[in-house]
């Protein structure tokens, strides 16, 4: 299991993730199971993928990195920060990083990783237009498999093809909310383990 995500120190383990013959029975994924959408949101470590900022793992597919590693001492170039051209240095050789603030959150250290590949992107609001395009900028509140996004929505980044499946909640559906302004929920599901086997078993039932 990949720990080296969490934000609280006594069960920070950082693994370079095993060769694939032996990381069959090993669900790099499942270190989201173990977290709290408090603890997720509140988390303090950012995540580069080949040195571009893509705030959390959540988005990843992580039984296929090649590598990863903590990072809590500079020198680090950070790219992809306000735009694809856009970077920042961090630290000085040999010297902890002080906080590095990134879009209003504070980070303490960055979990480093790489697919050997190149890897394509899209933030939130990419996914909104390309599954919805019918309800434009309406309010949207996002989910990514359990966990409410709660702040710097605009910095996170999802692997397209580690999407499963995309679906969208009106609030007028919802107890409680049917009087109020209209906004909605983006659902989107990963293509972990466990998300990959109950969506084939719920698809074998449908034939």
């Amino acid at each position: 299991m990949l720990f080296c995500w969490l934000p609280f120190n006594g069960v920070v383990k950082a693994q370079t993730p095993r060769k694939k013959a032996a990381a069959v029975s090993v669900d790099q994924n499942a270190f989201q199971y173990e977290l709290s959408i408090e603890e997720f949101n509140k988390s303090t470590t950012g995540v580069l993928v080949d040195g571009y900022f893509i705030k959390s793992l959540i988005g990843l597919n992580l039984d296929s990195l090649t590598s990863c590693r903590i990072v809590t001492d500079g020198p680090l170039v950070i790219k992809g920060v306000k735009g694809e051209n856009d970077s920042i240095m961090v630290g000085q050789k040999g010297t902890k990083s002080s906080l590095v603030n990134i879009n209003g959150v504070d980070y303490t250290r960055f979990v480093c990783v790489s697919f050997g590949k190149p890897v394509e992107f899209l933030s939130l609001d990419d996914i909104r237009k390309a599954y919805f395009p019918q309800i434009g900028d309406a309010p949207c509140i996002y989910m990514v498999n359990k966990f409410l996004l709660m702040n710097d929505l605009s910095s996170y980044k999802i692997d397209k093809n580690f999407i499963l499946d995309v679906e969208l909640l009106i609030s007028t559906d919802i107890e409680g909310f049917e009087a109020l302004p209209q906004f909605y929920v983006v659902c989107i599901t990963t293509k972990t383990r466990d998300n990959l086997k109950y969506y084939n078993k719920k698809r074998s039932r449908l034939r």
